[in-house]
């Protein structure tokens, strides 16, 4: 059996210790990442008027928040990548006469 958590004690057990406001947050309006046009919500149960979530559930929310960073930023060149396609771009296009 699950062990379910209060969003107040489930605050204190993420790494930064965030406020319980956030995990709320995180349960009904999720957190969006904007270069992957996708919104991530941390998984929970309603019982009355309570939201409940399991440690499990947040080290499953804080790794996909993790994994779909670091997915964008390994798609993403850097400046200096960026800066070599162009000049080996206007190489070529010298090279051709063009």
């Amino acid at each position: 059996m699950q062990q379910y958590l209060k969003l107040s004690d489930a605050a204190k057990l993420t790494p930064l210790e965030v406020s319980p406001c956030t995990v709320w947050r995180w349960c009904v309006k999720g957190f969006y990442i904007k270069a992957a046009k996708k919104t991530l919500r941390l998984e929970h149960v309603v019982i009355g008027r309570r939201l409940l979530t399991t440690q499990e559930w947040i080290d499953r929310f804080i790794a996909e928040m993790t994994a779909a960073r670091v997915a964008i930023r390994e798609k993403k060149p850097g400046k200096f990548e960026r800066l070599m396609e162009l000049y080996e771009a206007e190489a070529t296009l010298r090279r051709a006469g063009i």
